[in-house]
């Protein structure tokens, strides 16, 4: 088969050509191309085709518990939305980790070198890949907040922990099973609609018993119920779009509530015994 093959093309041949090539080009150094892949790499790690097509803002803010607005740095709960300062600070963890790496292959690929030089360089090849190891893995748990959530309580690492999560939300991220509180309502937090979201009472006790009141669960009135405030939550069907700081953004994971908000919508008794403030 081979034969026949080769005698198809055997009347071809290849073309003598005497290119002289301009003597202005020359063969770049080892030095200039690793700086070239280092400053793509860093540019392509930091999401600069993100940022340039939806031109995210620098940073962030946030509404804390007083109603102040703070800056944020790091856009959590969301793995597919970042702000410009989060990707320049990932990519520069990526480039000193890759950098550290960098150095211990040409650390053991060259044996001409004092002692105390390599241990030296070693060392901060180490400690380089290792920062930047551990660095990233804060980044990542800011953003997915709920990676351990299934295998831990709910309440440490969902709704309490001190991971900058609000403990005002919450998203359906565990097989934890938990009820709507308001007064009728069925959705829980292991079979709802994907775009339900769920929060919790707020700390402030007065503005809980206000919560109680309007989803009409005397239950959860009185000094002796307090320790169920903790555990209670209501679902994102009762609020209104106004309720929330970031409005278009309700049905996104990490969704916050305004400071002053409270629940409003589809109630169950809300025609026939209207809450009045």
């Amino acid at each position: 088969m081979s034969d026949i093959i080769f005698n198809l093309y055997k009347f071809l041949e290849c073309p003598n050509l005497k290119l002289r090539c301009p003597s202005w080009v020359k063969t770049p150094s080892p030095m200039f191309v690793f700086t070239v892949i280092m400053i793509f790499y860093f540019g392509i790690t930091s999401g600069v085709i993100y940022d340039i097509v939806l031109e995210t803002p620098s940073i962030g803010s946030r509404v804390d518990a007083q109603g102040h607005s703070r800056p944020v740095a790091f856009l959590p709960n969301r793995i597919n939305g970042q702000y410009i300062m989060e990707g320049l600070a990932a990519s520069c963890m990526f480039a000193l980790g890759s950098g550290g790496f960098i150095m211990l292959d040409q650390l053991h690929s060259r044996q001409i070198m004092p002692r105390f030089t390599r241990m030296l360089l070693t060392g901060v090849a180490l400690l380089s890949a290792l920062v930047a190891f551990f660095v990233c893995r804060i980044f990542v748990k800011i953003k997915i907040p709920y990676e351990t959530a299934a295998a831990t309580d709910i309440n440490k690492a969902v709704i309490g922990s001190n991971e900058g999560i609000n403990r005002d939300n919450f998203n359906i991220m565990t097989a934890s099973r938990r009820q709507c509180a308001a007064y009728g309502c069925q959705n829980y937090t292991n079979k709802c609609p994907a775009q339900t979201r769920f929060h919790r009472f707020p700390e402030n006790r007065e503005r809980c018993e206000d919560w109680a009141r309007r989803i009409f669960r005397s239950d959860l009135l009185g000094k002796k119920n307090e320790a169920r405030w903790k555990n209670a939550v209501v679902c994102s069907h009762h609020f209104p779009d106004s309720m929330y700081v970031c409005p278009d953004q309700r049905h996104e994971p990490g969704v916050r509530l305004m400071p002053t908000a409270y629940p409003t919508l589809q109630l169950y008794k809300e025609t026939a015994e209207p809450y009045r403030c």
